[in-house]
């Protein structure tokens, strides 16, 4: 699978253009109420709410091997924490969303058929993608997914190669691509 210049991008030359003390300021905040409103529910504002509140919630995105370790590198050099390669990987994408958003909605159900693009950072990005995607449609309209996404959650971001999730759930289908 051919992702086009999305996938060519230099990873090192953008991370470095990245300005930390934006993201301090514009940070999602994660102890709101994890209840959704039953009046917003049918409401743009309603599920615009949930998806801020699902961004949020800390998550293990599980990725090869080789990408992981890629990942981690970037973490160690570039003195970030996993949650603000998250947020670069996705503001990286910002520029073509249109693009990217059908490159992951397009993506092959079987482990077997995925190409990992050789950037670190937009597979990053995918797997993000595809990780709220899926949070967001499982919890939308059902209050107990809602709040087991936030029981079950990690404490904070972190990456996990694909190969130590032996006993993956069926619901968490977006981890075949993370």
């Amino acid at each position: 699978m051919d992702v086009g210049l999305i996938g060519q991008r230099s990873t090192a030359s953008k991370l470095q253009k990245i300005d930390l003390e934006n993201h301090k300021k514009v940070r999602v905040r994660a102890d709101w109420e994890m209840q959704p409103d039953p009046e917003e529910s049918n409401s743009g504002f309603g599920h615009k709410r949930m998806l801020e509140q699902i961004v949020a919630i800390p998550a293990t995105l599980y990725l090869p091997t080789s990408i992981v370790a890629e990942l981690n590198e970037l973490c160690e050099s570039l003195g970030y924490t996993p949650e603000q390669l998250v947020i670069e990987a996705l503001k990286s994408q910002v520029d073509c969303w249109s693009e990217f958003f059908d490159h992951v909605m397009t993506l092959s159900v079987k482990p077997e058929d995925l190409v990992w693009p050789k950037d670190p950072v937009f597979c990053l990005a995918c797997v993000a993608t595809a990780h709220i995607i899926d949070s967001f449609t499982r919890c939308s309209h059902d209050p107990v997914a809602f709040a087991q996404l936030k029981d079950r959650a990690p404490s904070e971001w972190s990456f996990s190669p694909l190969e130590e999730d032996e006993q993956m759930d069926d619901a968490d289908w977006w981890k075949t691509h993370s």
